[in-house]
């Protein structure tokens, strides 16, 4: 993969990703919201913890029918965001969560009077018990190694592609699901006796195996946890703790607590579904903003580019013409019998001349977009502010506006790029003209003035103006402000202006518009 797909690739799974990006403080909110509902739950029951209720096995079927597809559409999401970040912790999780989404259809299977008085595949009293406590096992030892390989991570990454790696987890756990409904149907003398019949179990023989399970999973989670999948599952192991708390304080089925805790086992397989669906939706939101605001870049890096190159035809025509009129001279000066040497060799000077003065043109664009060291020079900014105006007459022409130059005073000496300085001028003049366009505003005034130490360059318009309250942020890539379409303009007339010991800022104007700002420091003339 090149640099440019690593750096694709790592914004997306630093800046993006649920299983990368941090919580936000509204999530926060919502978990400790959660967390409250759950505790609640739990102690509400606890005073009619030996009330029965109705047997239904059809709502044990039903639920078994919903978790599974909960389960597996975490899974699912969870496998896809694996493929967009090969990470192994995040194929360890959503392989444990389709171990949960399988394990509970053949619980349902198995569950006495679901399908048959006994349970469907040859299953005995206990089967679909063993199964749930399997089922309630499967993501605590899941979180435990997704906690523990994500450690190692960073010397065990897989690498694209990740279809293999998939296949092979799906396969494992189909394998794993089926050697244990085995194990529980007919391997089902070779277990120990937990139940006494279908609606009471001996005693609880899950809760000394799967409490301290879930405690380690919740304890590694709550202290590694860096991310909004992080908090999402600290809230699902704590609901399956709570639930699993619920379900050993009876060793009756249909009870009210043992209802309970199955309600309390869908929501917490529900949660990281929420969140998953939740930060899919806004990142497929956010890739759209960035799809459109990278489009608009495109366009206004168009505008900028335009505008320099009229810059540079105007530079360049101008010794090409004086060239090409010095060579005809000399040609028709040639034809004479007796030429005149002089006003050759002053032809063939003037020709040198402008030749260079091409070349130097030619040599300050490569200065301004290439990536070679930039020569520092002594220079007015006054004047290089005076030819940018003066070179982009036909624009404002274009662009229908009036344009009006200040310069009190003079010299105003600075230490850089005239070439990059000049780029400066020609966005923060573009940009105003594009936010001149959508208010009808036709006037413009660029000022050079020295204040203290500094020269600075005000450049104002009659335009949309920018929301003051975006501050410093107007300056970054891609943000859009009142009247203002976000791109790179901005941000490289903030990186010119830094990288020549200035800073850049803007105020409203007091009328209408905004005036943008920037200050070099001034220095002296050369000793000669």
């Amino acid at each position: 993969m090149d640099a440019t797909g690593q750096e694709e690739r790592r914004f997306l799974t630093d800046s993006l990703l649920i299983s990368k990006a941090g919580p936000s403080a509204s999530q926060r909110k919502f978990a400790l919201l959660v967390l409250v509902l759950l505790l609640t739950v739990c102690v509400a029951p606890l005073p009619f913890r030996h009330v029965q209720l109705a047997q239904s096995p059809q709502f044990v079927l039903v639920l078994d029918a919903v978790l599974f597809i909960v389960d597996l559409l975490t899974a699912s999401l969870l496998y896809a965001h694996f493929t967009v970040s090969g990470s192994r912790p995040l194929l360890i999780l959503a392989t444990g969560y389709l171990f949960t989404s399988f394990v509970i259809v053949a619980h349902g299977l198995t569950f006495p009077g679901g399908f048959t008085p006994e349970g469907l595949l040859g299953a005995s009293v206990q089967s679909s018990n063993y199964l749930q406590i399997f089922w309630r096992a499967g993501l605590p030892i899941a979180s435990i190694v997704y906690v523990l390989s994500r450690r190692q991570q960073p010397a065990r990454a897989l690498t694209p592609p990740y279809s293999r790696a998939i296949i092979t987890s799906i396969l494992l756990v189909l394998a794993a699901v089926v050697a244990l409904t085995v194990l529980v149907t007919v391997g089902d003398q070779l277990l120990p006796n937990i139940m006494v019949d279908a609606g009471r179990r001996m005693w609880p023989v899950d809760a000394p195996i799967i409490i301290p399970l879930e405690i380690v999973a919740i304890a590694l989670v709550w202290r590694d946890g860096r991310s909004a999948l992080d908090l999402w599952l600290l809230l699902v192991l704590v609901a399956w703790l709570i639930a699993t708390i619920l379900v050993s304080l009876t060793t009756y089925r249909f009870s009210l607590v043992w209802y309970g805790s199955r309600a309390v086992g869908l929501l917490a397989a529900s949660l990281v579904l929420i969140g998953l669906l939740v930060e899919t939706t806004s990142l497929y939101g956010r890739l759209a903003l960035l799809a459109m605001r990278g489009e608009h870049e495109r366009q206004s890096r168009l505008q900028h580019v335009d505008a320099i190159l009229s810059v540079a035809a105007h530079e360049l025509n101008q010794p090409l013409s004086a060239i090409a009129l010095n060579v005809a001279t000399a040609k028709t000066e040639t034809t004479r019998q007796s030429p005149d040497v002089a006003l050759l060799r002053e032809i063939f000077d003037d020709v040198a001349e402008d030749a260079a003065r091409a070349a130097g043109t030619l040599a300050g664009l490569r200065q301004t977009f290439g990536r070679t060291a930039q020569e520092r020079v002594i220079f007015d900014l006054a004047q290089v502010a005076s030819e940018t105006f003066r070179l982009l007459q036909a624009k404002f022409k274009e662009w229908q506006i009036v344009a009006e130059l200040t310069v009190p005073g003079g010299p105003h000496l600075v230490s850089g790029s005239p070439a990059q300085v000049q780029q400066v001028l020609v966005n923060l003049i573009s940009n105003a003209a594009e936010s001149m366009a959508a208010t009808g505003g036709r006037r413009l005034w660029l000022a050079v003035v020295r204040v203290m130490d500094d020269v600075i360059v005000q450049v104002r318009d009659e335009g949309s103006g920018v929301d003051p309250t975006m501050g410093e942020s107007v300056f970054d890539p891609f943000v859009s402000s009142k009247g203002r379409q976000g791109g790179l303009g901005l941000p490289i007339c903030r990186t010119i202006v830094e990288a020549h010991c200035g800073r850049i800022w803007f105020e409203a104007a007091p009328d209408a518009g905004t005036i943008f700002f920037f200050s070099l420091p001034s220095t002296s003339a050369p000793a000669t």
